[in-house]
């Protein structure tokens, strides 16, 4: 039996439907920190009326003050070199340590973050998956990113977000026969993990370390990890317009 244009439209959206669906659960329903900032998940205590407007102006400052930090910075996690450095010392300059490190250098000295961290996480611990990850998401490696999808798919074979990256480069290098294919490959795996909370602890951690608040440092944590969701989101669109694009050329071959 032939699919219609106009079924094969249904279809389509339905694709759509269904990747937007994932990302928007996967997304409003994250794991909690497994190492939250300290005070981050403290309940207030009930404050008598005298005491409010004292707690008030407390609050007031300390807003205030997160406020500053923010607008100062294009980045509330960013960290002088030297602070950076002496972070990476302490952890002897490991895997999480150096993503957190590349997230720290966005807005200090280098405006589009120091990658030259990255790089080094890339070139000591090319097997870790969260590193892995990090490549893909800031292109760090345009010229091998075939290759760095291929590694990624490898060491998290069943992590469907290896496939949908896979998928939306495939799409962008008209190849939409095997984007596809990795679309299907995906549709078969539950797992989906982006390292949120892992972005989410290490930027928490040098954060703190710089001297942060906690206020400050929960702002800072959430800064890392929209650094690697915004890249996340661009692949999906780009997963969302292959598909149309298909359906588009299915039409017009069918008229």
């Amino acid at each position: 039996m032939q699919i219609s244009c106009k079924g094969k439209t249904a279809v389509t959206l339905a694709i759509l439907v269904a990747l937007g669906g994932m990302f928007l659960f996967f997304k409003r329903n994250p794991e909690r920190p497994a190492n939250p900032p300290p005070g981050a998940l403290q309940k207030p205590k009930p404050a008598s009326t005298q005491h409010f407007s004292r707690r008030s102006m407390r609050a007031g400052k300390e807003n205030a003050a997160a406020s500053e930090s923010i607008d100062g910075s294009a980045n509330p996690l960013a960290l002088p070199r030297e602070k950076i450095e002496e972070y990476l010392k302490r952890h002897h300059r490991d895997a999480a340590s150096l993503l957190a490190a590349y997230q720290a250098s966005f807005g200090s000295e280098h405006e589009q973050g120091d990658i030259n961290y990255l790089k080094e996480a890339a070139t000591n611990y090319p097997n870790d998956p969260h590193v892995q990850w990090a490549v893909l998401a800031h292109d760090a490696f345009p010229e091998n990113r075939r290759q760095w999808l291929d590694a990624f798919k490898a060491s998290s074979p069943s992590n469907s977000l290896a496939n949908y990256l896979s998928a939306a480069d495939l799409f962008k290098n008209n190849r939409p026969e095997a984007a596809l294919q990795e679309l299907m490959e995906a549709s078969g795996k539950t797992q989906f993990a982006d390292f949120t909370m892992e972005s989410y602890s290490g930027g928490a951690d040098i954060s703190r370390f710089g001297g942060a608040s906690p206020l400050i440092a929960n702002t800072a944590a959430k800064s890392a990890m929209a650094g690697d969701l915004t890249p996340e989101l661009a692949n999906t669109k780009g997963i969302a317009y292959g598909v149309l694009d298909m359906q588009k050329q299915f039409c017009r071959s069918r008229s």
